[in-house]
């Protein structure tokens, strides 16, 4: 590293981020830190993002037109001055063990990319922002060391080989998939993506019922097509399917529509209440490790509604696939 070469570039995306983006610069600032460089990639912005940066001394690299947060994470490693880009979102809060964790985690030979991870601890009370919070904690809690994702809440990785990889597609122009791909690229070519649970992020997100089914039906709309085209192309055999999903949500995706329908059948069959009941019996199977994880952080009296709310969740995601498969067949493959 060159003298005044900053060890760190955080490199940050934002389209109309002005509510959240301050929170997440101060808390950098807080740091004290001078051998860290902000990038702040505004993305077409129509509200005071890039304001609310200029405010905190970061660089700003604004987007002419709206590309999406891969295409801006791409324009802004590019320029980045240091050889450790830090993918951070908008409505994440790093602490100070944040960038100490993941230089020590990046410092051993064949380590390429660092993950964390959400904590569990975040500002907004409601169900629907506790839940998307604490499930996503829950499933990383379960990986082992070694990832074949990244997950760009909070993700560093050394930039030549970022560079040389090719960076994120940008054919995605959404908050969608751009992540996995990256990382299952990434581990093709013979590079190592380790999870480190010590680094965890507060995230500011607060979700709605609406806007956590909408996020989870599209991104399981562009997930399922992802993996069609890595099934096409001859690349998903050679890597473990699922690998960031705990066995019970992907069991439960399929369960609750089947009992549901199991519920329509009732008057029809006699063996109506008897699927229904298997059904119910392998939901609370398959989710009772998150739900006991659950109750010791929300209580018992919030702990109620969860199960209502995977139920919900797994039906979003359930017509996500079924989107996402039909509509690449139709020919729309991102």
């Amino acid at each position: 590293m060159k003298a005044n070469e900053p060890l760190v570039s955080i490199v940050i995306p934002a389209r109309n981020a002005a509510s959240e983006l301050e929170l997440c610069l101060k808390a950098i600032r807080s740091l004290n830190r001078d051998d860290v460089e902000v990038i702040v990639v505004d993305d077409a912005s129509t509200d005071k993002t890039p304001e609310i940066a200029d405010r905190f001394n970061c660089k700003i690299l604004k987007q002419e037109r709206q590309q999406g947060p891969g295409a801006a994470r791409n324009r802004g490693s590019r320029e980045a001055s240091a050889n450790i880009i830090l993918f951070i979102d908008s409505d994440i809060i790093i602490n100070k063990v944040t960038i100490p964790l993941i230089i020590k985690t990046l410092s051993p030979e064949g380590v390429t990319a660092v993950v964390g991870m959400l904590d569990t601890d975040m500002p907004y009370r409601n169900i629907s922002s506790q839940y998307f919070n604490l499930r996503k904690h829950y499933d990383y809690l379960l990986i082992n060391d070694d990832l074949k994702n990244l997950y760009t809440s909070v993700t560093a990785i050394k930039k030549d080989i970022f560079l040389k990889a090719g960076g994120f597609n940008e054919s995605y122009t959404g908050a969608s998939v751009e992540d996995a791909e990256l990382g299952r690229r990434l581990v093709r070519l013979g590079h190592r993506i380790k999870l480190n649970k010590d680094i965890k992020v507060t995230h500011m997100k607060k979700h709605t019922l609406t806007s956590l089914i909408k996020s989870d039906f599209m991104r399981a709309a562009s997930f399922i097509k992802f993996l069609i085209r890595e099934r096409l192309s001859g690349n998903i055999m050679k890597e473990k399917r699922f690998v960031s999903f705990r066995i019970g949500a992907l069991g439960t995706v399929s369960i609750v529509p089947l009992m549901i329908l199991s519920l329509i059948l009732l008057p029809f069959f006699s063996l109506g209440h008897t699927a229904f009941y298997l059904c119910l019996f392998l939901f609370f199977t398959a989710n009772f490790g998150f739900l006991r994880f659950t109750a010791g952080i929300v209580g018992w009296r919030m702990n109620i509604l969860m199960p209502f709310m995977i139920m919900l969740d797994s039906l979003a995601i359930f017509a996500g696939i079924l989107f996402g498969v039909s509509t690449f067949i139709m020919g729309n493959r991102y």
